[in-house]
């Protein structure tokens, strides 16, 4: 017989399996995520998931906006350097990725993965409050779906400071996410090839989102594929990063935006002005490859 509370243990059980599967095809790396974080629960969760994985004194700056009563994406910002000194690091760089998969494996983090890659770890967390109490899984709109909730926790690691605005939410006042303007300002530098005295060798900028712009040299094996010989540090702040394309008078506040951005590559003050036809070329090439719409000022 189909009685009422049947019918509705049923409809929960699969809004369960949706929202799940949403879940996974937003990004997430752990099957057992099962939850968004009520905006009220964001800094406790964040907590509790640093104290598991131990590192409990490590300072973190959220990403993007946190302002929303549900996220479904936490991403929080960590310097590698701090990060390092919790872990008693002192080892070469090329080692510190290994060192910590191994670390974070001795610790109470329910699980973890790294991504060497993109420089980040994710953490899977309960969701808590602010007694550390678990609260059971929410959907984006509240609803409390009857399991132990679990989320996940993007972590970048890198320079804290410059991740602060380089990986900041867009103006408020924008139509278009951050995604836009940083992709934008990645595309603004793939088009600068510099000339050096060796003829083999090439130098270009590239962003390196987690640690700020960087000067690379690099030659072309014969296969046609580029091999990088040096990379240095040139810029790790976002109003320096203004100034130099823009001139002294610029701040991050002036390109925070993609709106912001594009008008003032349009300027007489625009450094690579000259090349602002072959960079919204691969700027479009970029958003459609990432199935992003074009914006329609361009």
């Amino acid at each position: 017989m189909i009685t009422e509370n049947s019918v509705r243990k049923l409809i929960r059980e699969e809004i369960k399996r949706h929202f799940k599967r949403l879940l996974l095809e937003g990004g997430n790396v752990f099957s057992d995520v099962n939850s968004v974080v009520p905006s009220e629960h964001l800094d406790a969760t964040i907590k509790k998931s640093l104290v598991d994985a131990g590192l409990k004194k490590l300072k973190y700056t959220i990403i993007g906006n946190y302002k929303k009563p549900f996220l479904g994406d936490i991403d929080i910002a960590v310097d590698v350097s701090v990060m390092a000194k919790i872990m008693k690091f002192n080892g070469e760089a090329t080692e510190f990725w290994g060192e910590l998969d191994k670390f974070l494996g001795r610790t109470k983090i329910k699980d973890h993965k790294i991504n060497k890659g993109l420089k980040q770890a994710h953490f899977i967390t309960p969701l808590v409050d602010k007694s550390g109490t678990q609260l059971n899984a929410v959907d984006k709109d509240g609803n409390d779906l009857g399991d132990p909730g679990y989320v996940q926790i993007d972590v970048m690691i890198g320079d804290l400071e410059f991740m602060k605005k380089a990986l900041s939410a867009s103006d408020y006042r924008s139509k278009y996410k951050a995604v836009y303007r940083n992709l934008l300002i990645a595309d603004i530098f793939s088009q600068t090839i510099l000339k050096t005295k060796d003829p083999d060798v090439k130098r270009k900028f590239q962003m390196n989102w987690k640690n700020g712009v960087e000067l690379v040299d690099f030659t072309t094996n014969e296969k046609g594929k580029r091999v990088k010989l040096k990379i240095r540090k040139v810029i790790g702040d976002m109003d320096k990063l203004a100034k130099f394309l823009f001139g002294s008078k610029r701040t991050f506040k002036d390109i925070d935006s993609f709106e912001k951005l594009y008008k003032l590559m349009k300027s007489k003050d625009f450094l690579f002005k000259k090349l602002n036809r072959k960079i919204f070329d691969a700027y479009k090439t970029t958003l459609t490859r990432y199935k992003f719409p074009i914006p329609k000022e361009l």
